[in-house]
């Protein structure tokens, strides 16, 4: 599978699907913008719900920032409001980026299994109306315009991250070109984003020498 990039990457799973550690295996820290990671900036920890209003503040103006100097950005979020999905995709649009999501298509039982498995589980109803809310979100986003649509089963989202194998690859990232550059191709609908290059995933990155030293 390739991906355009640069490009909004947006995740969509439930809780315990394996977003977030997909997402900082196959991309660079700085290119994920994560709801979780800003509560704990501006709260006391990843899982403090009193600070999510405020972490996704900073979240959209993070967001904004990255789209409009034309950077990969990817929003590691749940993915289910409809109307924050769409606002990232205008936005997108605006920026000249090609717009992607990618689905955790994890099973449920293995939600489940991770979500119990920590300190600070989310309540089982709240999982199981996450659960319903992603077996129901295919059809919208194929309504939405996206680019692409990727789904990603449970064998490409582990549950925990292998640090030596993600230091690796962070080694090979040192611009936002991604794993090898392509002919610039269109858009297939309206030909309003150009796809200045791709990343091939799964597998490690290489960047260009010239792009690396901008």
């Amino acid at each position: 599978m390739r991906l355009p990039d640069p490009a909004l990457v947006v995740l969509v799973g439930a809780s315990g699907s394996g977003k977030s550690t997909w997402a900082g295996a196959e991309f660079r820290d700085q290119e994920v913008v994560s709801s979780d990671a800003l509560r704990g900036v501006v709260g006391s920890g990843p899982h403090d719900l009193d600070a999510s209003a405020d972490a996704f503040g900073v979240l959209e103006t993070v967001v904004a920032a990255r789209l409009g100097r034309g950077l990969t950005t990817v929003v590691d979020t749940l993915g289910l409001d409809t109307a924050r999905r769409r606002s990232w995709l205008a936005a997108a649009r605006t920026a000249g980026l090609p717009a992607v999501v990618v689905l955790l298509d994890t099973p449920d039982e293995e939600c489940r299994r991770r979500n119990a498995a920590r300190d600070r589980p989310v309540p089982a109803p709240v999982l199981a109306g996450q659960l319903r809310q992603v077996r129901d979100v295919r059809p919208l986003l194929d309504a939405e315009g996206w680019d692409l649509v990727a789904p990603v089963g449970a064998e490409s989202a582990p549950a925990d991250p292998v640090p030596a194998a993600r230091a690796e690859r962070a080694g090979d990232r040192t611009s936002s070109l991604g794993l090898r550059s392509v002919l610039q191709v269109s858009r297939s609908r309206g030909a309003r984003t150009r796809w200045r290059g791709c990343r091939t995933w799964p597998g490690p990155r290489t960047r260009p020498a010239s792009r690396a030293s901008r």
